[in-house]
């Protein structure tokens, strides 16, 4: 189940940017606004201020002009009034002009209207005058008349230049003191623009520091994912909501980390083959070492023996019919080996000449009969439906798959007995098959026992309690075998009730082929087989009795024959359990082994196992390990797990009986209070327990 680091980094970055935009546009506009506002103001002010200068100037102008033509009237140099008019005229539009130009401008009608209305009306007075005084010189002759308007009217205007004059100067006052506003409205937008640059810095530092801080903890987060990754946590991903380069990051450290797990899962299952490989090879070298020293410790045991000129023929014979039993054995594993390395380097070849059905499965049955009578079981040769005289095939490597299947049929049978079917599968011309099948009541096998059968080095039981011995290879060569020859091999189990080996081997070309109909069965033949007896007179260890755990009939026939006739009294048991029952009740009844050889790789309880058991409950003798286990560090564990000495077979009967006594020695030069001691000892531990069965 895949774990999440979740991260909303990019809504937080979104929302710092949001934020810090609209900051940003806000104060930007806000402050382009009150620039704009600042300037336009001042230019307006500007422009009025210049405007009002102009407009108090250019009235001025045209009232002493008006003034002056007075002046010229008063002293005879001229008479027409209408030049005075006229100045009037050009100060009414002025006046009328700085309307126009100012007359949606309220700032500047509330301080020029009273000026304006004084100048219109100082400007009605000259003109009322002017008017008067021109009515007055049609109607009258003479100058006397005009002297009073004329003084009047001078007055009128020299007043009304005196008050021009004093509004120009509070015109002045008033430019100067809007000009003073302007400047300080100016430093103002100044301040606002600088604080507003250094607000806009601060922000621009605060969302880089969030930002940072937020990119900080998505590469955190990457980290701690990638922290994971390092200590083989796999199971962690980025979950990430958002579809930005954050979001693509994110997507891109799953895709690694799915690629990663993948390897890993797949480096892992390489690992695992390669360990599993292993594994069966180390078993497969273990047991091969086994399954080679077994027959070795026969033939050359068996050797010695035949030097014995004391020997009589009845022994002669026995250990001659053994020594061929084991080296045929040893040749079998040999040929074994060679054939699966040639099969592995794709050298091995078959052949396609004619072949008689009746004839192999009769050979089979001939070489196989004796050892299912040695186990009191059946064995039966069926033929069902017709069956070709001859087939294309190779007969060698079809008696090899044969004799592998019926001898496994035996070797895992304990009662009941074997069939060998044979049949022919009809396909009419077109991949035509002939179908051999063993049948056995043996032990049969479990799904997974079958998942591996058919693999190099594998047997259904690897470990050293496996009570049928061989070396894994006979149904991996023989299914191997079987395919070479246009066929395959599958089975059909069923546990404590028997297996079934189906073999389908392709016949080739049957054309002018005469086949055989046949339904009969043919049960096997029963012969007697001697027994022999051996005896010894040699007693290097006399009166010494001794426990021989051995499985292998062959090896306990050996082994005890050596022992007895040096002297010993032995006794033989098949496997750990027996040994321990046998041992304990010894001891128990006084009559303790004064020595237990014992086999470290038998069924039901091995070597190891019931020595550990032994010493458990007490047991002080001695136990001297006797194994064709010869591989580095067999003795050391031989020795933790009790054993007080290690021997190998092939055995050396002169060595083995040196250990013997040696160990013998040792336990019985122990001084009176230690012999006391562990006597009273034994008899508390053992002697109060019952025999055991």
């Amino acid at each position: 189940m895949k774990k999440y680091f979740h991260i909303s980094i990019s809504k937080k970055l979104l929302l710092y940017q949001a934020i810090s935009v609209v900051t940003l546009t806000g104060i930007i506009v806000f402050s382009i606004q009150t620039v704009n506002h600042t300037s336009n103001s001042l230019q307006k002010k500007l422009s009025m201020h210049i405007h009002m200068k102009g407009f108090f100037a250019d009235v001025n102008a045209a009232f002493n002009h008006a003034f002056y033509q007075f002046e010229l009237i008063s002293i005879q140099k001229a008479s027409d009034i209408n030049s005075v008019l006229q100045e009037l005229d050009i100060a009414r539009g002025h006046v009328d002009q700085f309307n126009n130009k100012f007359k949606g401008n309220q700032d500047t009608h509330r301080f020029m209207d009273e000026h304006i209305t004084h100048i219109n009306n100082q400007e009605r007075k000259i003109r009322t005058s002017a008017f008067h005084y021109k009515n007055e010189s049609e109607n009258q002759s003479g100058a006397n008349y005009a002297q009073p308007i004329i003084r009047k009217t001078r007055e009128i205007i020299t007043s009304a230049i005196f008050d021009l004059n004093k509004k120009k100067k509070e015109a002045d006052n008033h430019i100067y003191n809007s000009m003073k506003n302007l400047e300080e409205s100016l430093s103002q937008a100044k301040s606002f623009l600088y604080t507003s640059l250094i607000i806009s810095f601060l922000l621009i530092f605060i969302v880089s520091f969030l930002s940072s801080k937020t990119i900080a903890t998505f590469i955190k987060m990457i980290d701690g994912a990638l922290t994971k990754i390092s200590n083989n946590n796999l199971e962690y991903r980025l979950k990430f909501n958002g579809n930005d380069k954050f979001g693509h990051l994110a997507l891109g450290v799953n895709k690694m980390i799915d690629h990663l797990e993948k390897n890993d899962e797949d480096l892992k299952e390489a690992l695992d083959k390669s360990n599993q490989a292993n594994i069966s090879k180390s078993d497969f070298l273990a047991n091969m070492s086994h399954e080679i020293r077994t027959p070795m410790t026969a033939i050359l045991g068996f050797s010695d023996l035949l030097r014995d000129s004391d020997l009589n023929e009845a022994d002669k014979d026995s250990h001659i019919i053994t020594i061929q039993q084991n080296g045929k054995y040893l040749m079998a594993i040999i040929n074994d080996i060679l054939d699966i390395s040639k099969i592995e380097t794709g050298k091995m070849k078959v052949e396609k000449i004619k072949c008689d059905i009746m004839q192999i499965t009769h050979d089979i049955m001939s070489l196989v009969q004796s050892r299912a009578h040695g186990k009191n079981l059946s064995f039966n040769l069926e033929f069902s439906g017709k069956i070709p005289e001859t087939i294309y095939s190779d007969p060698t490597r079809l008696r090899q798959i044969l004799i592998n299947l019926t001898g496994n049929a035996i070797k895992f049978t304990e009662i009941g007995g074997i069939r060998l079917i044979v049949r022919f599968n009809d396909h009419q011309g077109n991949g035509d098959t002939v179908q051999f099948e063993v049948i056995d009541t043996g032990i049969g096998l479990t799904p997974e026992q079958i998942k591996g059968l058919f693999q190099s080095f594998n047997q259904a039981d690897t470990s050293t309690t496996r009570k049928y011995g061989g070396t894994g290879l006979g149904l991996a060569i023989s299914k191997h075998l079987a395919k070479m020859l246009g066929g395959d091999i599958r089975i059909e189990s069923t546990p404590e009730q028997g297996s079934s080996f189906i073999t389908t081997i392709a016949t080739g070309d049957l054309t002018g082929i005469k086949f055989i109909e046949s339904n009969q069965k043919y049960p096997m033949a029963i012969e007697e087989e001697k027994e022999t007896t051996k005896q010894d007179n040699k007693k290097p260890l006399s009166d010494l009795t001794i426990l021989l755990a051995e499985d292998g009939p062959d090896n306990q026939k050996l082994i005890s024959f050596h022992l007895k006739r040096a002297g010993a009294k032995v006794t033989i048991v098949d496997d750990g359990m027996a040994a321990y029952v046998a041992a304990i009740n010894a001891t128990a009844q006084n009559k303790m082994f004064d020595v237990i050889l014992m086999d470290m790789q038998m069924p039901v309880l091995d070597g190891y196992e019931a020595t550990r058991k032994l010493r458990k409950n007490q047991y002080n003798g001695p136990i001297i390990a006797l194994t064709a286990h010869a591989m580095s560090g067999d003795r050391e564990k031989c020795i933790n797990a009790g054993c007080s000495e290690y021997a190998t077979k092939p055995i050396n009967p002169k060595k083995l009986f040196q250990t013997i006594c040696s160990q013998v020695a040792q336990a019985t030069n122990n001084t009176p209070a230690q012999q006391e001691k562990e006597t009273n000892t034994d008899a508390k531990n053992l002697n109060a327990a019952q025999p055991l069965s």
